[in-house]
């Protein structure tokens, strides 16, 4: 009778175990990412496809254009930012690009010291120009980029974002 049971027990734990992993594959791809490795270049460098589960299609992967939740989603995954927050009570910050920052006393001064060895995805460096370049284009009024990011830069004058060094 015993050994009846154990088999039954089995017989319904298989389908069980292959339904909650069909489940648990569905939710990751609907809410997050699946990881799949791509091929590797001529240049050995390893790189990853990301499929993001979603009912909508990414509009745009112009991060200054997009609109949609799905949008912001996928940039997530493929744009980085200077910094981000941490999971405590007062979001401090915390390194993603910029590996360090000081705030003048006045707080209307940022300088932030950027991560050496980063490379953009056709292989040239990432550098300060490149941050430069972002905000001088999501600080000039009247812009499509502009528009869409004005809450956060209003108070920007294009002509104060410097370069000091190629890391700086």
């Amino acid at each position: 009778m015993l050994r009846h049971k154990l088999r039954a027990r089995r017989r319904t734990a298989r389908p069980l175990a292959a339904v909650a992993a069909v489940v648990a594959a569905a939710l990751l791809t609907t809410v997050g990412l699946v990881a799949i490795p791509a091929a590797a270049s001529a240049s050995k460098v390893k790189s990853w496809t990301f499929v993001i589960g979603s009912t909508t299609g990414v509009d745009t992967l112009n991060p200054y254009i997009g609109l949609t939740n799905t949008d912001y989603e996928a940039y997530g995954i493929i744009w980085d930012n200077l910094q981000d927050y941490a999971q405590t009570p007062d979001y401090s910050g915390t390194p993603r690009l910029a590996t360090s920052w000081l705030v003048s006393k006045d707080k209307l001064t940022w300088t932030y010291h950027l991560r050496h060895g980063v490379r953009w995805s056709d292989g040239v460096p990432f550098t300060a120009a490149d941050v430069v370049y972002t905000y001088q284009r999501a600080t000039v009024p009247g812009s499509t980029e502009y528009n869409n990011t004005a809450n956060y830069v209003t108070n920007i004058d294009p002509k104060s974002i410097k370069e000091i060094d190629p890391y700086t």
